[in-house]
C-alpha cells in the first residue's frame, strides 16, 4: 500500500491511497480538473480511482465530492452528517468505528472533535500495514488516541503556532474557532498526540494542514522533532506539492 498527499492546507486537501488493485482518494478539496492534474503529475490516471472517502463537509475537503462521484462514476463514502452538509448525493454511509472495505483496503472511520456535522478521520489497513490520517480536529480525545495505535505511518495535523495565531491577521472570532476544542491542532497539540500514538512500528510521520498565515515549517520542526522517534522519517506536506510517496510495503515492523 502506498499513499501520497496531493496537497494539504486551507486551500484544498486530497490524499491518494492505493494498492496494486485498488486506488481511492481521501477528500476532494480541489476542483475535478485540479485533482486530475495533480494525479497526472504523479503518473496516476483519474480512471484508476475506485472510490472517494470524505472526512467532513468543509469546502477545502469536500467541494468537489458530489461532482467527482458523478463525473468519475465512483462511490463517495461519507458520514450522514458530512453528506448532508456537503450535499453529496448519492453516497455510501459510513459510521464511527464500523470498518468497511474498498477493494483490498480496510477502512476504519474515527469520529473526531471538529466544528462539522459528523467529522471523521481514518485508519487504512492492507496486509497488516496501518496508515492513519488524522487532520481537522481541535482537541485530543481518548477515542482518537485509542483508534490511532499500532500505525506504520501517519499523516497528522499541525495547523498553527499559538503565538502566530494570536498575533496574526484573523479576527477574534476566527482565532477562537481555530484555537478552540473543535477547531484545529496546534503544533504543540500535534506533538502531544504523536507522543501518545508513536510506537516501534511507526516509520513515517507527515505533518499536514499547516496554516499559511499562522504557522511556519521551522516552528513545526521545533515542536515535533523532539517527539518523533529516532527510527521514524518526518516530513511536512505542503499546500502546493503535498508530500513524497509513503510506501508501506517497504516499512518493516520493529
Amino acid at each position: 500500500m502506498q499513499a501520497i498527499s496531493l496537497g494539504s492546507g486551507s486551500k484544498g486537501n486530497c490524499t491518494l491511497i492505493r494498492t496494486e488493485s485498488t486506488a481511492l482518494l481521501l477528500d476532494a478539496g480541489f476542483s475535478i480538473k485540479e485533482t486530475a492534474s495533480r494525479l497526472d503529475a504523479i503518473g496516476v490516471s483519474k480512471d484508476r480511482i475506485d472510490a472517494v472517502v470524505i472526512t467532513h463537509e468543509h469546502g477545502d475537503h469536500a467541494q468537489a465530492a458530489r461532482r467527482m462521484g458523478q463525473a468519475w462514476q465512483v462511490p463517495v463514502h461519507a458520514s450522514e452528517g458530512t453528506a448532508h452538509g456537503a450535499k453529496i448525493e448519492p453516497f455510501v454511509r459510513l459510521r464511527d468505528g464500523h470498518q468497511f472495505v474498498v477493494g483490498d483496503i480496510k477502512i476504519t472511520p474515527v469520529l473526531v472533535p471538529h466544528d462539522a456535522r459528523e467529522p471523521t478521520q481514518f485508519v487504512f489497513e492492507w496486509n497488516q500495514k496501518r496508515l492513519g490520517v488524522c487532520t481537522d480536529l481541535g482537541s485530543i480525545s481518548r477515542h482518537v488516541v485509542n483508534a490511532f495505535q499500532e500505525l506504520d505511518a501517519v499523516l497528522l495535523e499541525a495547523n498553527y503556532d499559538p503565538q502566530m495565531l494570536q498575533n496574526g491577521p484573523y479576527p477574534p472570532k476566527l482565532r477562537a474557532r481555530v484555537g478552540g476544542d473543535f477547531g484545529h491542532l496546534s503544533n504543540q497539540q500535534s506533538a502531544q498526540l504523536l507522543e501518545q500514538i508513536a510506537g516501534p512500528r511507526l516509520k513515517r510521520v507527515v505533518a499536514c494542514h499547516l496554516s499559511e498565515k499562522n504557522n511556519h515549517c521551522d516552528l513545526v520542526h521545533q515542536a515535533l522533532n523532539p517527539v518523533v522517534p529516532s527510527h521514524t522519517h518526518f516530513e511536512i506536506a505542503s499546500q502546493t506539492d503535498g508530500c513524497t510517496w509513503i510506501d508501506l510495503t517497504e516499512l518493516a515492523h520493529g
